[in-house]
């Protein structure tokens, strides 16, 4: 049996682009993503598949992870063969040449950060954006990455330093050279300003139009 989502995964929730207004809600769920995270890596398990999709919106507006389809515990012998999903995969997984899936776990917890922040995606592996690979020049170029970016995109979005420090360090092409878990929570922009679990009834009924658990799964 598995609990039910009630209100749906996020990805259908970032559909409607009014969740990444709201810098206090982002970092308010991605707090919850990493405490699960948390959870998970410290009981062996690594996801290896995170992406808006695997993010549940449950009672009471928690997050829940879920799909654990591609997972891997520490007890397993043997390569990591899993394939992950394009677009959030760390690219030791799409390589299949994957030594530490914690970090991995960690490079697609970034490519999410994004997503929730601006409603769009960092790159695309396989495509090419006004002639510019967003995806190679992520991992091998991250000091030009925000200059080529922009120019890439008609919106105009506004790039935050504590983010971005917090976004790259998420996203090292080494997994060796990634943030961990504690690190993460001790950056500037996690600990902002959040909200608190009583006030998320309401900032996510105005946001999604729902006005009852029951509307929502129907």
């Amino acid at each position: 049996l598995l609990e039910l989502g009630i209100y749906g995964n996020f990805a259908t929730i970032l559909l409607n682009g009014k969740f990444s207004q709201d810098e206090t809600l982002v970092r308010t769920y991605f707090r919850q993503i990493v405490d699960g995270l948390e959870h998970l890596h410290s009981k062996g398990i690594s996801h290896l598949n995170l992406k808006p999709e695997s993010l549940f919106l449950c009672d009471n507006y928690v997050l829940k992870i879920g799909n654990f389809s591609s997972s891997h515990s520490s007890d397993e012998k043997g390569p990591i063969t899993v394939k992950g999903t394009k677009n959030f995969r760390a690219p030791e997984i799409k390589n299949m040449e994957c030594q530490d899936p914690k970090a991995a776990d960690i490079f697609s917890l970034g490519i999410i950060l994004f997503v929730l922040k601006y409603n769009m995606l960092p790159y695309y592996e396989d495509e090419r954006v006004k002639g510019y690979d967003l995806y190679d020049t992520l991992l091998n170029s991250s000091f030009v990455f925000w200059e080529i970016y922009l120019q890439c995109r008609e919106k105009k979005i506004e790039v935050d330093e504590d983010f971005n420090q917090l976004f790259m360090g998420m996203v090292k092409k080494d997994p060796k050279e990634r943030l961990t878990i504690a690190q993460i929570k001790e950056s500037y922009w996690y600990n902002g300003e959040i909200y608190e679990q009583k006030d998320l009834k309401y900032v996510m009924g105005a946001k999604l139009g729902i006005t009852s658990p029951y509307k929502a799964h129907h």
